[in-house]
């Protein structure tokens, strides 16, 4: 799938070998890969490399203490679930 953030047009995929990625700006193709998968772990995931693309640096997102997983957290007790497509 296509998606634009701040930093410009991504092809999004959910193959990642690693835990997640996203290409900055300057790569020859800008691509986020995420976990497959309608896990908290996916949706936190989803949502840090989704920063990353959103332009947020990484010394907020890659610290001590992830946002992503906190967030996470909070949407999947409130009930998140992926449904389809």
């Amino acid at each position: 799938m296509k998606a634009t953030f701040r930093l410009g047009k991504y092809t999004v995929t959910e193959d990642s070998p690693l835990v997640g990625i996203c290409d900055t700006p300057g790569d020859a193709h800008l691509g986020i890969s995420v976990l497959p998968g309608n896990t908290r772990k996916a949706l936190a995931v989803s949502l840090h490399e989704f920063a990353h693309a959103g332009g947020i640096p990484d010394r907020y997102l890659d610290g001590e203490r992830d946002w992503a997983v906190d967030a996470a957290r909070a949407l999947w007790g409130m009930g998140w679930r992926r449904t389809g497509g």
